[in-house]
């Protein structure tokens, strides 16, 4: 397809950290808005499965796709300088399945689906590609108790609504804080890895302090 300029370009596209690489959403001139808009990586429509991540698509079985799922929309965008990338978005499943979260071309997460015991419920608020090829999302999940937003890096629940937060750099959890709310339009970035494999998360949220008061 012929690739036009007759929609703006997503502010979801990224760069990798020094340039060479980029991922971003771009429209075809197929002649219909149902199914011209494609991801794309360094001018090429990128490849999942073997197949072109295009807008009503076919999602294949071998990366996680279900009988029949066609791509439908797409989110969060990341790419790295070593070529790792990251896409969320929607597929046209049913809406407690829909949302997906797929790494160099393999859906990892997906809404419904099971995270650390827990079932992903809702679209991903924001989801982040670090260098060294480390990722992390928003993304509510279901309790006992109801739905709570939840913090996930590399597959793994980190840090939840209503868990208490370390405010004093001791790197232990304070008595009396608790996390209410993950906030910020952006606000999630990993770090690369240290030499030793550390690794750092930033994120934004409301914090109950132990005085009652909101940080």
């Amino acid at each position: 397809p012929v690739i036009t300029n007759t929609s703006a370009v997503s502010f979801d596209f990224r760069f990798s950290a020094y340039g060479t690489n980029y991922v971003a959403e771009v429209d075809t001139d197929t002649g219909s808005s149902s199914d011209n808009s494609h991801v794309v990586i360094n001018g090429a429509v990128a490849m999942a499965g073997g197949l072109p991540m295009s807008e009503a698509g076919e999602v294949p079985a071998s990366i996680g796709g279900l009988p029949d799922e066609l791509w439908d929309n797409w989110d969060s965008l990341g790419i790295t300088e070593d070529g790792d990338w990251l896409v969320t978005g929607d597929t046209d499943a049913a809406t407690d399945q829909d949302e997906f979260l797929l790494v160099n071309g393999e859906i990892v997460l997906r809404e419904g689906g099971d995270v650390d015991g827990m079932t992903l419920s809702g679209g991903i608020e924001r989801a982040f590609l670090g260098e060294s090829g480390d990722w992390a999302a928003v993304w509510d999940v279901e309790l006992t108790e109801g739905t709570v937003e939840a913090l996930i890096l590399n597959g793994t629940v980190v840090l939840m609504e209503g868990m208490p937060v370390d405010i004093d750099g001791d790197l232990v959890a304070d008595p009396g804080t608790m996390i209410n709310d993950f906030t910020g339009i952006a606000a999630l970035a990993v770090a690369d890895r240290t030499p030793g494999g550390g690794l750092k998360i930033l994120t934004t949220a409301d914090i109950e302090l132990p005085d009652g008061r909101l940080d």
